[in-house]
């Protein structure tokens, strides 16, 4: 079985409303459904989806290839 890691920086941006970055408009901002964080947020709870009362339908593809997801403090 092959295993990948992904690597995903700067995502702190989604939670910007104004303004942009690097000449990008940044577009949801916090807790806004299409930000990353919150999809990244979506599939930990379905990652850990055993544990919760009640089960969360998600548009994320290949979840049941997902092990672990790790977020850490940007630098």
């Amino acid at each position: 079985m092959r295993y990948f890691l992904y690597i995903i920086k700067d995502i702190e941006t989604s939670y910007w409303t104004k303004n942009g970055l690097y000449g990008y408009k940044t577009n949801y901002g916090y807790k806004h459904y299409k930000s990353i964080v919150e999809i990244f947020k979506n599939a930990v709870d379905c990652v850990n989806n055993e544990f919760l009362i009640e089960r969360i339908d998600t548009p994320i593809q290949h979840l049941d290839k997902i092990k672990s997801i790790t977020f850490v403090y940007n630098y």
